[in-house]
């Protein structure tokens, strides 16, 4: 039994499979960094709407025995 290889052809078909397992990975890399940048951005953008501002004023307790003296804490959006 004689075993015939064809080297040429054994050799493109490595090639297109490593071109293919290539184009696989930078796709999937891509899309990983597709979605973490808009994860990221939409992260930033919520926290630019809302954010917590902290005041301290008089009498905002009510005045009462407790000097007068308060924090208010404002949630904007």
């Amino acid at each position: 039994m004689v075993l015939c290889v064809d080297v040429e052809a054994l050799v493109e078909g490595v090639v297109v499979v490593v071109v293919v397992v290539v184009v696989v990975v930078v796709e999937v890399v891509v899309v990983v960094v597709v979605v973490v940048v808009v994860v990221v951005v939409v992260v930033e953008v919520v926290a630019a709407a809302v954010f917590v501002e902290i005041e301290v004023g008089e009498g905002v307790d009510g005045g009462g025995r407790g000097g007068g003296r308060g924090v208010v804490v404002v949630i904007a959006v």
